[in-house]
């Protein structure tokens, strides 16, 4: 049914869509009139937006999200990054919906979205809404990950190829290959008036299971919605044999190394002289010589 056709008195929801049509494989662009008809069927009136440039979904979600009822964006973890940094910078109180068409889709493997396009729009209109926290950054925000160092690029750097026929493994086995060779970085990190100094391999602020490809946390440990985020950093190497025991925990999940620190806090304060860029759910981050982290809890309402 043409949206014309339809009675005005179910009409009565508007409905943002903010399309990257390069994401991944152009999929959505083939399942784009089934994607609207679901929406419509329950009762929204959609506006398509697509994005051409970077940055494009920021803008739009700024300038145009607040007068909506609910806030839909398709793309991968980059696309979801501008739409969450356009509702937060704006305070903005509006339900998300995501439908994942990225190459990596961390986000919602994290959170068991559906992959399926037009699963995931009509799981969106389901009525189940549920809060997140997010993280601030300086002044940008992300969901579920701050990180830097070794394993930041292995989602986009690893081939598709090998993750369908490794896995997890496929990321493990990319990133611990130069393992050895990795120049480590000098941070320290204030975690709720606890300090962490030294030289770190890898270090990420994260409220998910898997960090990198290559972390699994315990999943009793994580809690999406408590205020409070993990803090995980690899320690530089001392020596030969430090390497192997890195490598025995990443791989066994066992975070009781003495080379690897596992915490959690609500606000972090990283003091940065080396001027590394962080990774904010995948993008570079402003580059900074401190920076404030703080948990902003139950801040994003997801529709899925």
């Amino acid at each position: 049914m043409r949206s014309d056709d339809m009675p005005s008195s179910l009409l009565d929801k508007k409905l943002l869509l903010i399309i990257n049509p390069v994401s991944g494989r152009r999929t959505i662009l083939k399942y784009l009139p089934e994607v609207i008809n679901i929406f419509q069927k329950v009762g929204y009136v959609c506006t398509v937006m697509i994005t051409q440039n970077r940055g494009d979904g920021l803008r739009f979600t700024e300038k145009y999200a607040n007068e909506y009822d609910l806030v839909v964006c398709t793309g991968g973890d980059g696309s979801l990054y501008e739409t969450v940094n356009g509702i937060a910078k704006q305070n903005f109180h509006i339900p998300l919906g995501y439908i994942p068409c990225g190459t990596t889709n961390v986000f919602a493997l994290t959170h068991n979205l559906s992959l399926n396009i037009l699963n995931a729009a009509r799981n969106i209109v389901s009525g189940r809404v549920d809060t997140l926290d997010i993280g601030k950054f300086g002044n940008q925000y992300f969901t579920y990950v701050a990180a830097f160092g070794a394993f930041c690029e292995l989602s986009t750097k690893t081939s598709q190829y090998r993750k369908n026929q490794l896995g997890r493994a496929a990321y493990f086995l990319d990133g611990i290959k130069d393992l050895g060779k990795i120049k480590p970085i000098y941070m320290k990190i204030t975690v709720d008036d606890v300090v962490y100094e030294g030289e770190y391999l890898f270090g990420a602020i994260t409220n998910a299971t898997n960090v990198g490809g290559v972390f699994e946390l315990p999943k009793n440990q994580v809690n999406f919605s408590d205020g409070k985020m993990e803090l995980l950093l690899i320690k530089k190497p001392q020596k030969p044999l430090d390497i192997y025991k890195i490598l025995h925990a990443m791989f066994n999940q066992d975070y009781s190394s003495e080379n690897i620190i596992l915490t959690r806090g609500s606000e972090f304060h990283i003091e940065n002289p080396e001027l590394i860029e962080f990774y904010l759910d995948g993008e570079m981050s402003d580059i900074l010589p401190e920076i404030d982290v703080t948990v902003l809890p139950n801040f994003l309402s997801l529709a899925y």
